[in-house]
C-alpha cells in the first residue's frame, strides 16, 4: 500500500487579496532598492599592473566588483604578508603591485572570494623570433632570397625580426 502525503493550500479571502494586488510577490527581500534587482556575488580577477610593471618584472592587480561597500577587505595570497584597505562605496576594489602568485580577497561581510591565478604576461617577442628564424633560414639557403609577398601585412614585431634576421644571415654566409 503506498502513502501520499497531501499539502493543502486555503485560499483565504486575505491571501487571495494579497496575491490580486501583487504585495505579495516571489522576489526576496534583499532586493535593492535603488535598482530593483537582487545583488550581484562579488568577484575579482587578476591583471597586469601596468602602472607598477617593468619590462621583465611585472606586476598584478586585483579587480574586484559587487563587494559590500564600505566593508573592510584583505587580500590573501599575498607572500610578503597581507594587505588590503576600505571597499569603494561602489563596491569595488583596486589592489596592485602584487608578485606573480594565486590570489584571493576576504571580507567579513562577503567571505573569501577566489580572484584565481595572475595572467601570464604576453610575450613580445615570440613573433620578432618567427621573422628573424624565417629570414635567418632563407639567407642560408640563398643570399638573393626575397622577403615574403605578405610582408607589410604582417605584425611590427615580425617585421623588426625579419630584417635582423636578413642582416645576421647576410653577414654570416654571405659576402
Amino acid at each position: 500500500m503506498q502513502r501520499m502525503n497531501r499539502l493543502t493550500l486555503i485560499a483565504t479571502p486575505a491571501v487571495l487579496g494579497l496575491l490580486a494586488s501583487g504585495a505579495a510577490s516571489a522576489a526576496p527581500a534583499d532586493v535593492s532598492p535603488q535598482s530593483g534587482r537582487l545583488p550581484a556575488d562579488p568577484s575579482c580577477t587578476m591583471v597586469v599592473d601596468e602602472e607598477n610593471s617593468k619590462p621583465g618584472a611585472p606586476k598584478f592587480a586585483i579587480k574586484g566588483t559587487e563587494f559590500t561597500a564600505g566593508a573592510g577587505y584583505s587580500v590573501i595570497g599575498i607572500k610578503q604578508g597581507g594587505g588590503g584597505g576600505p571597499v569603494s562605496p561602489q563596491g569595488t576594489i583596486n589592489f596592485g603591485d602584487l608578485e606573480p602568485g594565486n590570489y584571493g580577497v576576504q571580507t567579513k561581510e562577503d567571505g573569501v572570494v577566489l580572484c584565481g591565478h595572475t595572467p601570464k604576461p604576453a610575450s613580445k617577442d615570440w613573433r620578432y623570433k618567427q621573422g628573424y628564424n624565417l629570414a635567418f633560414q632563407r639567407i642560408s639557403r640563398n643570399c638573393d632570397a626575397m622577403p615574403p609577398g605578405n610582408l607589410q601585412n604582417k605584425h611590427a614585431n615580425w617585421q623588426a625580426g625579419y630584417k635582423d634576421g636578413v642582416v645576421d644571415a647576410k653577414a654570416k654566409f654571405c659576402d
